[in-house]
């Protein structure tokens, strides 16, 4: 059962974009009463009402649905963000760790599956670019090739900036993470 003292997700949303019911009901084409019983918990909107409401208050569906995080679940998602900083211990730790915890969290805390999903995408395309550094510093080493670079070429730097960069990353998202509360777009989007 609904706490019924509880408001309603879409009436907050509504009123943050300036609307009146009136005027969600003629941007979405649903008819008032149709607004109104959605924002007393008299119905769930389902389907192509979700749909034309998303689209009027320029949200996704999903944003839409979305549930406010709690304070304990804010914890674990930042613990969440943070475990991608695990590479700087072993590199396959920055996948390890944020899995552990998507693992452990994915059904019971709202934001953590896409979250997680999100930060062990970006940590995988991190690794793959490590290791195939990794790779072909070992090759270059072991056949004694030069490939035209230069005699004091540092590896070990081009090592550092790659690891520097994904720093940089992580702690960028962590820092709109705590600024924004979890309300942000996962750098740098990779799908696959």
């Amino acid at each position: 059962m609904k706490d019924p003292k509880s408001d309603s997700r879409i009436k907050n949303l509504r009123l943050q974009a300036g609307f009146s019911q009136e005027e969600l009901a003629i941007k979405s084409g649903l008819s008032l009463r149709t607004i109104q019983r959605i924002e007393n918990r008299e119905t769930e909107p389902r389907g192509d009402s979700l749909q034309r409401i998303s689209s009027a208050l320029n949200l996704s569906v999903a944003e839409l649905k979305e549930l406010p995080v709690k304070e304990e679940d804010w914890r674990i998602l930042m613990l969440l963000h943070v475990s991608a900083l695990g590479f700087l211990i072993f590199p396959l730790l920055g996948v390890i760790f944020p899995l552990l915890l998507w693992l452990l969290f994915k059904n019971k805390i709202n934001q953590v599956s896409a979250s997680g999903i999100k930060i062990m995408k970006g940590q995988i395309y991190w690794l793959g670019v490590i290791t195939a550094v990794y790779l072909f510093i070992f090759c270059l080493k072991f056949f004694d090739l030069q490939l035209g670079l230069p005699a004091n070429f540092n590896y070990k730097m081009v090592i550092i900036g790659i690891y520097g960069y994904n720093l940089i990353i992580v702690l960028g998202n962590i820092i709109q993470f705590i600024i924004k509360m979890g309300k942000r777009k996962y750098k740098p989007a990779i799908s696959f």
